[in-house]
This record gives C-alpha cells, sequence and structure tokens, in this order.
C-alpha cells in the first residue's frame, strides 16, 4: 500500500494569476542523467477531446517519450487522473512507471504496484449515487475508475453546478475515505490524500529518480500539487494551456509540448547547448 504524506495537503494549493515567469521555457541545465522527468497525460500529451475514451497520444509522441526514458535512464514517469488500464492504453506499447488516479496507485521502476486502501462498497455507494441523479443530466459522463469516480460535464456545461451540489452530496458520509478534486470540466471523488504532489514525492525518493532535478509538466487543477512540491525541490514546473498557476512556465498547447520535449531530446542527447520554446 502506498501511504500518503501526512505533510503535503490533501486540497490542491490554489493558483495564483501573476506568478508565472514571463519569457520562454528554457530547458534546464543539466544532462539527462540529472533529471527525473514527470509528465501528465490528458490536456498535456494528449489533446482534451469531448470524451475520455477518444482521447489519443500520438504514435510520434510515444516514439519520443521511448527516447527520452531511454536517454534518462528511466527517471520518465507519468503522473495522472486516470487508472492504471488508462495510462497503458493511452501509452501502449510503451511501458513507463506512472502515479494512476491522482497518486492513488503507483508502479514504481521496478513494476511494483502500490495503491492506497479503498473501501469498494463505499465507493460503489457514491457511484450508485451519482449515476442516478446524472441519468437525468443529459450530456454529463459518470466515469467508474478502479479506486475513483469522475463526473463530466464537457458537453453539458449548463450543469456545473448541479454537477459539484451532487458530489458534495454524494460524499456525504464518506469524507474520512473520499475527497472532491475539481478539474477542467469534470469533478472527481478520489481517495482521500492522494495527490500528484505526493506521488512525485515518493518517485523522488526512488532509484533512478533520486538526487535529480525534477521537471514537471501538466494542465489541470489537479497538477498544482505536483507544481508545488517540484517548485520546492528547485525543480522545473511547465503549465500547459491557459488558466492561473503556481507553475514557472507556460506553452500554449499539447502540440507545443511535443515539441519542446523533442528539442530537449535534441539538445541534451547530441549537443548539451540550451534552447527555448515561446511560451503562451
Amino acid at each position: 500500500m502506498m501511504l500518503p504524506d501526512e505533510n503535503q495537503s490533501s486540497t490542491n494549493p490554489r493558483p495564483e494569476p501573476e506568478t508565472l515567469v514571463k519569457g520562454s521555457v528554457e530547458p534546464p541545465r543539466r544532462a539527462f542523467d540529472q533529471l527525473a522527468i514527470f509528465l501528465d497525460l490528458d490536456g498535456t500529451l494528449a489533446p482534451i477531446v469531448p470524451t475520455p475514451d477518444k482521447a489519443r497520444v500520438s504514435s510520434a509522441t510515444i516514439h519520443l517519450l521511448e527516447r527520452i526514458f531511454i536517454a534518462c535512464h528511466g527517471a520518465l514517469a507519468i503522473v495522472s487522473g486516470r487508472d492504471a488500464a488508462g495510462i497503458e492504453r493511452l501509452l501502449a506499447p510503451l511501458r513507463l512507471p506512472y502515479a494512476a488516479l491522482h497518486g492513488a496507485e503507483l508502479k514504481d521502476p521496478n513494476g511494483e504496484i502500490k495503491t492506497i486502501d479503498v473501501p469498494q462498497d463505499k465507493l460503489s455507494e457514491i457511484v450508485a449515487v451519482v449515476e442516478k441523479a446524472m441519468a437525468s443530466l443529459p450530456g454529463t459522463i459518470v466515469e467508474r475508475k478502479s479506486l475513483s469516480v469522475a463526473l463530466h460535464y464537457r458537453n453539458a456545461p449548463q450543469f456545473q453546478q448541479d454537477i459539484y451540489r451532487l458530489a458534495e452530496s454524494a460524499l456525504k458520509d464518506h469524507e474520512r475515505h473520499f475527497e472532491i478534486q475539481e478539474g477542467k470540466m469534470v469533478i472527481e471523488i478520489k481517495p482521500r490524500h492522494a495527490s500528484k504532489g505526493a506521488a512525485i514525492k515518493h518517485f523522488m525518493n526512488m532509484v533512478p529518480f533520486q538526487g535529480r532535478v525534477p521537471v514537471f509538466a501538466g494542465d489541470d487543477l489537479t497538477d498544482e500539487a505536483g507544481f508545488f512540491v517540484v517548485n520546492a525541490l528547485n525543480g522545473i514546473t511547465i503549465k500547459v494551456g491557459e488558466g492561473p498557476t503556481i507553475a514557472q512556465w507556460r506553452l500554449d498547447d499539447t502540440e507545443a509540448l511535443s515539441t519542446w520535449l523533442h528539442t530537449l531530446f535534441v539538445v541534451k542527447g547530441h549537443s548539451g547547448d540550451r534552447v527555448s520554446t515561446n511560451k503562451g
């Protein structure tokens, strides 16, 4: 079982709109064997799409990730809100270490799986409540995951407040085990204390991540906990897309991040020089 860091708040730090550094995203002045790279999936490596099952990571990006994984001697991990099956489907045939479900489930570099204990009967009660209520909200989607449930309203934004109130209601009597995680057009009820920040801390205490400079890119509110930890470790944080953040840098979209990662690979893998990619 992966225990959460008791010093890591389960509530994501609220981003401040004016903290973002202006200018260009500069690759860290370190060789690949000194970097620990952490990447979100949806909205970061995979473009946001109307429904989660339609998301795709391009074959070119998967190939690039494989090359980076080799170049940094395995110090590359995915940190995502998706469950393990969803991560592996999007990246197939590539297999990487990952933190799934906002850090509730972790596959370490040795392939060992660690999860936070979740009472499945309580989760099933929550799912039953939200499925019944959301059946009357056309365009909304209930996504049952192994340790959480996501309430999507991307195709029905008029129900945002209804969805949030529903999540709060469904969570009553279950706050000991679960909590609400807000995201882009989604409300998720996830294991309490699971966070991307705690997951990154866990990785940073393991070989080959240990002792390296962390780099983390993400696009959503759940990624702010990861930005908080990586900033505290004097690492590099990159916000993909719009919105306030505590990240140091910004890139416009998933394509811009892929371009930046490719440039980073070429520079670190061959010349050792520095390059820049314009921010949005």
